[in-house]
């Protein structure tokens, strides 16, 4: 199967993500703007210096180039989604696709309720609506999805349910993971747990599929590469609880000096500020406590909060208790601020300071992808 990309394609350098859809990138030292087709937050991938792979735009665009891939640890990993839903029909047409061999195309794209799936199938039973998702998003041999909060992604899922009750249809989404190393998929439950949720109350009533699959150095998807991905229902339904620790990524603006309850006054330099805590339950409470602005000072990062603003929060979902050793870590990368948070346990500390923004920081990042999923290895018995 050959889609022609390389000839087209330019060797570019990440610099920033200006908005949704547009990123800055460099091109033998010239700076220029590119189109993104890819809706995803993509945090581990759009890393300040990672070489991308962009084509000029044909049709008429205020943008010159399209980004078409990434390359991640020697690898390209396909960023333009629309492709995707491309090498899917071309798959289907040749039966080679892990558990969809039986079935056949209709049509591209059919609606049912407040949704479109993208594509109406043929199969011994009848018909069936299938769902492509586009997964960018792996650690080591394990593979997630969604990347960033999805309303419409769990949508798909109550939909594709309610159409698979009827006579004579059937349902299915198959996730495509653009990582040939993966072996497990799971939702990402830490991210979007709603979505998860959802996918195990559905799992009986959907046909979930997850392929690892990737491009060749000509970038063209190899059929050889295909393999179908297992779904550890009982680790997900294990670990995606209303418990856990989290990450708390906080800004102060300018030189601030906070009173912090008793502990007194505190100056605070200009910068990122990662806090550490956890919730034994009701995590989703605790956080959305964070980000009330009205609420009864009690722990040190309320007083914090008054004056730092929260930019984002990390929830890592777990039934094993992280906190202290969430810090411990983070005290080797970031600088420790004495004595805050930590006052029930026998770390030094629970905020530390960080001169950049931590989601463009490849160390923190690593250190969240240990706790939110290269730990479950273990529970899958990966090594």
């Amino acid at each position: 199967m050959n889609f022609h990309l390389e000839s087209s394609l330019i060797p570019s350098i990440f610099e920033s993500r200006i908005n949704r859809f547009t990123i800055l990138c460099s091109v033998e030292g010239k700076q220029v703007l590119a189109y993104l087709p890819n809706p995803g937050r993509l945090w581990e991938i759009l890393l300040p210096g990672r070489k991308l792979f962009i084509k000029p735009i044909s049709f008429p665009s205020h943008l010159p180039y399209m980004v078409i891939a990434a390359e991640v640890e020697g690898t390209p990993i396909l960023l333009q989604t629309h492709l995707t839903n491309v090498y899917v029909e071309k798959w289907l047409s040749h039966q080679l696709i892990p558990g969809l061999e039986k079935y056949s195309l209709r049509k591209r794209e059919m609606k049912f309720g407040k949704s479109r799936f993208d594509f109406l199938l043929q199969g011994p039973s009848g018909n069936m609506a299938l769902e492509v998702k586009t997964c960018t998003l792996f650690a080591h041999h394990l593979a997630f999805f969604p990347d960033a909060v999805s309303q419409r992604g769990k949508r798909h899922l109550f939909e594709l349910a309610s159409l698979a009750q009827q006579s004579g249809w059937k349902a299915a989404v198959l996730f495509v993971v653009w990582w040939p190393q993966a072996r497990y998929f799971l939702p990402e439950y830490h991210t979007d747990w709603p979505f998860a949720l959802m996918m195990l109350e559905v799992k009986d009533k959907i046909d979930f599929i997850a392929i690892a699959t990737g491009l060749n150095n000509q970038f063209e998807p190899e059929a050889t590469l295909i393999s179908k991905l297992n779904i550890p229902w009982n680790v997900i339904e294990e670990e995606a609880v209303d418990r856990g620790a989290y990450i708390l990524i906080c800004q102060i603006e300018k030189f601030s000096r906070i009173c912090i309850g008793k502990k007194g006054l505190v100056d605070f330099n200009p910068g990122y500020y990662l806090y550490v805590g956890s919730a034994i339950k009701n995590l989703t409470s605790r956080l959305n406590r964070h980000r009330r602005s009205r609420k009864r000072l009690f722990w040190h990062i309320d007083y914090f909060l008054q004056e730092a603003k929260l930019i984002q929060i990390l929830p890592i979902r777990t039934t094993d208790n992280l906190e202290c050793e969430i810090a411990q870590e983070l005290n080797q990368i970031a600088i420790s601020i004495p004595d805050f948070g930590a006052s029930d346990c026998h770390c030094s500390s629970h905020l530390f300071f960080l001169n950049s923004d931590p989601r463009h920081y490849l160390p923190f990042l690593r250190i969240l992808h240990k706790f939110r999923y290269y730990r479950l290895e273990s529970k899958l018995r990966l090594n």
